[in-house]
């Protein structure tokens, strides 16, 4: 007959990692002992570790054993997080906080579970109960910067300030106060801070990333070009690190090289000159030659299929960026960059349906000026963005889409309005190229092809009610074979 154990027993087998010695064990001592919450609280706990069936049963039943025990509730709340319950795991969560208030590890852990519900709020008020000192203050820190990230975040980034303060070795706190801080155009301060982030997560192509671009945004190139190489030999073929390795080599000039790297990693689509089958239908433009042309799309209900795409690719969306890095008194919109390399996917459908309706635009702008035409067979696209504005959205800084060495393989830009902003009223949001006097308002289908060059210098106005929504980006000289 097995040797009945005692609780320490039980728990010194478990802790070396004898688990199914453990296990059997602790049945044996529940029953001879069945009101022992304890040991129903180990057992679990065991049962969890090795992935078996009745978890939850088992916490549930040490939580009914001792009513003033808050343990059960809490390990129950970070089992259901671990199995995605996040609502279930919010609600054991809270059990364990009633039963012992002040907890800081289970306030967080609360939170952090609310976060995932959508219950940002609650998770925000919880995670300032959890500021007090103790063992978890950094932490608490940190997660209440990370909620308020998208609300406050001049409050967020001195949230991970002061975690880092508090604890300079959290990598966690350095990355998200290096990208609060970006956001905030604080450049100088955010490079220092992720080059903390780096240095702790050495393993990370994430924070490496993160570095490299706002050491390329300074101007630091020979600092930005050893992090984009660690990213791609943590994690090979990644598209982003590929993508802003090969604009930071186009930054130095280093132009046939850096389109290379692009057309291998996010991908490079050519868009034939070519005669179209069927030419879109042309708008005209007052005042010429302005060298802008514009099209109705055939198809113009793919615009509500971009939006749909757009909208349900939420968790990769990111703030605009323009030439200058983040800054919203430069450009205030939300940008979701498209990777030709990812068109073949279903999901794609729409996009792809797009680019073949733009290809018959630039085919028609090719046949309006033949010399445009007589210079190559086709243009490249690199990745693009969908773009949403918000009231108050827009990309007010004048400018051209050559402006510096870094672009000096593009060689015309191209935007297609997705919807009618504000049709009945002055909703804003006009394209409007300086020296020629035009404005143009954004209606549903409508597509602008325009050289990149200085003379056709523009801006984003102001939205001032709705939203707007656009697809844009930039063809290329085909780089050399």
């Amino acid at each position: 007959m097995a040797q009945l154990l005692e609780f320490k027993e039980v728990a010194a087998l478990y802790n070396s990692g004898r688990l199914a010695e453990a296990e059997a064990a602790a049945h044996r001592l529940i029953a001879a002992r069945p009101d022992d919450a304890a040991i129903h609280n180990l057992l679990a706990v065991i049962l969890a570790q090795q992935g078996k069936p009745g978890v939850a049963e088992m916490f549930r039943k040490a939580g009914a054993l001792n009513p003033a025990w808050e343990e059960p509730h809490a390990n129950l709340g970070l089992f259901q997080t671990q199995a995605r319950d996040f609502a279930g795991a919010a609600e054991s969560l809270r059990e364990a906080l009633r039963r012992k208030p002040g907890n800081a590890a289970t306030a967080i852990n609360l939170g952090n579970a609310l976060k995932e519900t959508g219950a940002i709020d609650e998770a925000i008020h919880i995670y300032r109960q959890a500021l007090g000192p103790g063992p978890h203050q950094a932490a608490a820190y940190s997660n209440l910067g990370a909620a308020l990230f998208d609300r406050d975040l001049a409050e967020a980034v001195a949230c991970f300030q002061r975690a880092a303060e508090i604890q300079p070795g959290f990598a966690a706190a350095q990355l998200n106060l290096g990208r609060g801080l970006v956001h905030l155009g604080r450049r100088e301060d955010a490079a220092a801070a992720l080059k903390r982030a780096a240095d702790l997560m050495p393993q990370s192509s994430e924070a490496a990333i993160m570095l490299a671009n706002v050491l390329r945004d300074l101007g630091r190139m020979d600092e930005a070009f050893p992090y984009y190489r660690r990213a791609l030999e943590l994690k090979p073929g990644d598209r982003e690190a590929g993508y802003n390795l090969g604009l930071a080599l186009n930054h130095v000039g280093r132009h046939a090289e850096g389109l290379k790297i692009i057309a291998s990693g996010p991908g490079i689509v050519s868009l034939s000159l070519a005669p179209p089958a069927k030419s879109p239908a042309r708008i005209a433009i007052p005042g010429g030659p302005h060298f802008i042309g514009a099209w109705t799309l055939h198809r113009p209900g793919v615009c509500d299929d971009l939006i749909a795409f757009f909208e349900s690719r939420s968790s990769e969306h990111l703030s605009g960026r323009s030439a200058k890095g983040v800054d919203t008194t430069i450009k205030n919109s939300t940008d979701l960059t498209v990777q030709p390399a990812d068109i073949g996917d279903p999901a794609f459908a729409p996009v792809q349906d797009y680019l073949g309706q733009l290809e018959s635009c630039v085919a028609d702008y090719a046949a309006q000026w033949p010399q445009f035409a007589s210079m190559f067979g086709h243009v490249d696209v690199m990745p693009f963005n969908i773009q949403r504005y918000l009231p108050g959205g827009h990309f007010q800084r004048v400018h051209a889409e050559r402006m510096s060495f870094a672009y000096i393989h593009r060689v015309m830009a191209w935007m297609t309005y997705l919807n009618d902003v504000d049709a009945d009223g002055d909703g804003g949001g006009e394209t409007v190229f300086d020296h020629y006097g035009i404005a143009v308002k954004p209606e549903r289908g409508k597509t602008l092809i325009w050289p990149a060059e200085w003379t056709h210098a523009h801006h984003g106005a102001v939205v001032k009610s709705g939203r707007k929504y656009v697809i844009t980006g930039w063809m290329h000289f085909p780089p050399p074979k």
